[in-house]
């Protein structure tokens, strides 16, 4: 009984401060990303780990099972695009596909 009601209060996997190490063609990269998942939904806002901490909202996000995915807006000089990410989640860590503006990578994150 008390184990199941751990298993209601706790939040979901997803909810939480992540801190990603990406590398996109050979770029690498840092985000913290602040998530907040409900039911199959997630939301939230990355901040790249520079001096300015540009900030990206998800434009849209899901949590299906151990399956991961996120979405958000960015720009480099005057080209716009988006930012995805799919992967596998545990309680702690996150990784797999990264893309951006028709390139890819791979990431990787852990609970921060």
């Amino acid at each position: 009984m008390f184990l199941l009601l751990l298993l209601l209060l706790a939040p979901p996997p997803a909810t939480g401060h992540w801190i990603i190490d990406g590398n996109v063609d050979n770029k690498p990269f840092v985000l913290h990303c602040d998530l907040i998942q409900t039911g199959e939904a997630l939301t939230g806002t990355c901040h790249d780990y520079t001096p300015t901490g540009k900030a990206h909202r998800l434009t849209s996000g899901s949590v299906k099972g151990d399956k991961v995915r996120f979405v958000y807006q960015s720009n480099y000089l005057l080209l716009k695009f988006d930012a995805v990410y799919e992967g596998t989640i545990t309680a702690t860590t996150m990784s797999g596909a990264a893309s951006a503006a028709g390139k890819v990578g791979t990431f990787s994150a852990k609970r921060a």
